[in-house]
């Protein structure tokens, strides 16, 4: 699903696309070729790297997180006792206008090291913790080396008859 709505707003950021692909084709020629591209190089794609963590922003795979309360937890001027399971919405975190302005807007300079002063837990496509993804890294080095290759081989471009794509949440809750 990630690599989808990757080549989904790459078809329609060119300049993005362009860039992206320039980094690729750099890093491949400074390495020697895609022979000996490994994970050394894949560490150099720092603009991919804003382009997939701009991506997983906007349409992540995990739309929201459960967890039981080992401890009654004080939110504001609430306690949410111990036992309580409790949901987390993260694409309302990554939606969230204070922390991201203009927040739908397809933005991969949020992820420049310029901008890397927001809470660390304003960003967690892999939730977070000791139950976060444990294929996170595997996820993110898959997206890597697979974008890579399409850049190097393809121009993704945008079927002008495709829909706009509708977004819908569904969450349900369970007793613990």
């Amino acid at each position: 699903s990630a690599l989808m709505w990757a080549t989904y707003y790459l078809s329609r950021h060119q300049d993005v696309q362009d860039r992206a692909r320039a980094e690729v084709a750099e890093v491949v020629d400074r390495c020697g070729g895609l022979e000996e591209f490994g994970s050394e190089e894949l560490k150099q794609l720092t603009y991919l790297q804003q382009v997939i963590n701009e991506v997983l922003r906007l349409s992540g795979v995990i739309q929201t997180v459960g967890r039981n309360l080992r401890k009654d937890t004080a939110v504001d001027s609430i306690t949410v006792p111990a036992g309580t399971y409790v949901q987390m919405n993260i694409q309302g975190v990554h939606y969230n206008e204070p922390v991201w302005p203009d927040p739908e807007r397809f933005d991969t300079d949020r992820f420049s090291p310029d901008h890397d002063l927001r809470h660390p837990y304003a960003f967690i496509p892999f939730a977070t913790g000791p139950c976060n993804c444990i294929g996170k890294q595997f996820a993110m080095d898959e997206m890597s080396v697979t974008l890579s290759m399409m850049l190097q081989r393809f121009r993704l471009l945008p079927d002008p008859n495709a829909p706009e794509p509708y977004w819908s949440v569904l969450a349900a809750s369970y007793p613990a």
